[in-house]
């Protein structure tokens, strides 16, 4: 943590290394405690097909750790985009979309965690659009924010990342021109 102007502000690659070591401990805590079933036992009709027992997609810490896993794996990639959007005088817009973008996707996320939990726990599955209600969250929801927040970062990237002016300034000063490109 950095301290500037008297704010108490989160070094972004600080912020990077701490999530990459969370991402770690949660991959071990996984680890650490196999499931009795998880590797499969022979299915009783089929002799070449494995399948797991009913148990470990309902196991309590399997549900809570794969749920800050996929949480952590998004961290990271917010963590990212700013590491690339460094400049604080032209971060202010972009980092609003980001947090937009990224508090609709944590909550589309935790949503279809919850469904996918309840779908495990219920005997009845909702189908939305041919698919169970989890696969529908993931097919239609948590698809269709990372593309948004990718397209946004591309359209805008010369507003809030690399300007034009700045690359010219850089082409110009290692000796190029714009016919000259590259």
């Amino acid at each position: 943590m950095v301290e500037r102007r008297d704010r108490f502000t989160f070094d972004r690659f600080t912020l990077f290394f701490v999530l990459l070591l969370c991402l770690g401990l949660v991959t071990t805590l996984l680890f650490l405690n196999p499931l009795e079933l998880a590797t499969g036992r022979l299915h009783p009709e089929f002799s070449s097909m494995l399948h797991s027992g009913n148990n470990v997609s309902l196991e309590p810490s399997l549900k809570l750790l794969s749920y800050f896993y996929g949480l952590t794996i998004f961290c990271l990639l917010v963590t990212a985009i700013y590491i690339g959007g460094r400049k604080a005088k032209r971060l202010s817009g972009f980092r609003n979309v980001v947090l937009v973008f990224s508090f609709l996707y944590l909550a589309t996320y935790t949503i279809m965690m919850f469904s996918y939990w309840d779908y495990m726990h219920s005997s009845s599955a909702v189908y939305f659009l041919g698919f169970p209600a989890p696969s529908a969250w993931m097919v239609y929801a948590i698809h269709l924010f990372p593309f948004l927040l990718i397209f946004f970062y591309a359209v805008k990237f010369h507003r809030y990342i690399l300007s034009k002016k700045e690359i010219d300034a850089f082409l110009h000063k290692k000796g190029k021109t714009k016919d000259n490109d590259f």
